[in-house]
């Protein structure tokens, strides 16, 4: 029974690091990919705004 009941601790502790690491792994994935688009559309952003002053220029 003593060793059931620590079997069964370990388990626990086992699944519930799992999930934290998944919980971590996903937190850094989705963050590299806010950084990722965040700076794509801040180039895009830039490109349009200097294209646009440049339309409006009469040389």
């Amino acid at each position: 029974m003593f060793q059931e009941r620590w079997k069964c601790l370990i388990d626990e502790l086992a699944r519930r690091l799992r999930d934290i690491s998944e919980r971590c792994i996903n937190n850094q994935l989705e963050s590299q990919i806010y950084e990722y688009y965040k700076s794509k559309t801040k180039v895009k952003s830039k490109v349009g705004k200097c294209s646009n002053d440049m339309e409006g220029r009469k040389d």
